[in-house]
């Protein structure tokens, strides 16, 4: 694809973005995995108390609504309402309201400090970085004080000379390049000294891009899990996906505009990730409907119903999915308010509402071994965010939002 093309999509992209309408519940378990990668160390949280009286919580283990209960937290935890003992909480009451964990980006690649503002607004306290224009932009995100979503990113994804994501506009290249196999171990590493929480790689329609080879990528799956770092593979076409899965990758990203997945393809899905430290038995899907839906629209030969009809069958056949947007500042989806778009595309293709909400809570902080996050339970970080109504019966409610708090910290 030359830059004169790839231009024009983007800006075609952006009209269709401005006219559009903007479980696998098991446990969080401790793991072999190592802690997350950070190159810079948050604050500490403000010293908040607040205690949610009458509230129904979503619990995301069994998909339910519990009964109305308090919730109390303080010091940036969850603590259990009978060792609440601060002399002068906020008192909020939760009459009518659901409590939710504060939903997990698994997808984006924010830029600035108003692009996780703009999260925030939107109940979502943590966010995967798939990418950054530079690595000071990732470091940046990530110590940006009290009331910020929690950044982890990759750094940059690899891929190979010439491949398309080096022609976006702006200040890019996204993508460090290799040609050869042998230099997948020198580029992890490069990523692992710059503070990676996790590895990206690129794999592309070949006949619009130039690819890596499915030796090159499993190369880089091998040195990522020498590092016992997950994998991640952008591929938004099937072959792209089979690439993706014949390589070992953990995590899939995007999926397919242009042939939806057979039942050999969802048999890849069904195999082991080569680092396996949660004893998977299936690798796991982010499908980014939403930014799937502006490609099909803006490209040429390309449809969103095989993106729909795949993450149909990966649910059917029980592939664990997790909610993420492709929020980014070229193309879009907007960052906050796309979350909740994508929650209402998994609905559309079969969901729950409890189901996509689980796919944005607990299902995230357990692929992404973050073990602190993703349920209201004492001792875990106080990511909530309060709603008018019910979410399990109207997903459209959890656009419904009150209050907001990250690590304890009003933000709404």
């Amino acid at each position: 694809m030359t830059l004169q093309l790839l231009l024009r999509f983007v800006a075609l992209a952006c009209v269709a973005l401005h006219t559009q309408a903007c479980l696998h519940g098991a446990p969080v378990t401790r793991s072999e995995g190592p802690p997350t990668r950070r190159l810079a160390v948050r604050q500490q949280p403000q010293m908040n108390a607040v205690i949610v009286k009458n509230v129904r919580v979503f619990e995301p283990l069994a998909g339910v609504l519990s009964l109305p209960r308090d919730v109390a937290f303080e010091n940036g935890r969850f603590v259990s309402v009978a060792d609440f003992d601060s002399s002068a909480p906020t008192i909020i009451d939760g009459t009518g309201r659901t409590l939710l964990p504060g939903l997990i980006e698994s997808h984006s690649h924010p830029e600035t400090p108003e692009h996780l503002q703009a999260f925030a607004q939107n109940g979502v306290t943590t966010v995967m970085s798939l990418a950054c224009s530079t690595y000071a932009a990732c470091t940046a995100l990530t110590n940006l004080g009290p009331g910020f979503p929690d950044v982890h990113y990759a750094g940059n994804g690899v891929d190979i000379p010439g491949n398309q994501h080096e022609q976006l506009p702006g200040p890019h290249p996204l993508n460090e390049t290799i040609t050869e196999p042998e230099q997948a171990a020198g580029w992890v590493q490069a990523q692992v000294d710059k503070g990676a929480s996790f590895i990206k790689m690129t794999a592309e329609r070949a006949s619009v891009s130039p690819t890596l080879s499915d030796a090159a990528l499993t190369a880089v799956v091998q040195a990522a899990t020498s590092h016992r770092l997950l994998s991640n593979c952008h591929a938004a076409d099937f072959n792209a996906s089979r690439q993706a899965l014949d390589a070992g990758v953990n995590i899939v990203h995007h999926s397919p505009t242009d042939v939806a997945y057979d039942d050999v393809l969802l048999a890849k899905f069904h195999t082991p990730p080569t680092f396996n430290p949660l004893a998977l038995r299936s690798r796991v899907s982010v499908p980014t409907l939403t930014i799937m839906r502006v490609m099909a629209a803006t490209m040429p030969n390309q449809s969103f119903v095989p993106a729909q009809d795949s993450v149909k069958a990966l649910h059917e056949a029980g592939i664990p999915i997790l909610v993420g947007t492709d929020a980014n500042p070229i193309l879009g989806p907007t960052f906050g308010p796309s979350m909740h778009e994508e929650l209402a595309n998994l609905v559309e293709v079969g969901f729950t509402p409890a189901e996509a909400l689980q796919s944005a809570t607990l299902l995230p902080a357990r692929h992404w071994m973050l073990r602190d996050r993703g349920v209201v339970a004492p001792g875990m970080r106080a990511d909530l965010f309060l709603v008018n109504g019910d979410p399990t019966k109207d997903i459209s409610v959890t656009t419904n939002i009150e209050h907001v708090w990250i690590e304890g910290v009003q933000v709404l």
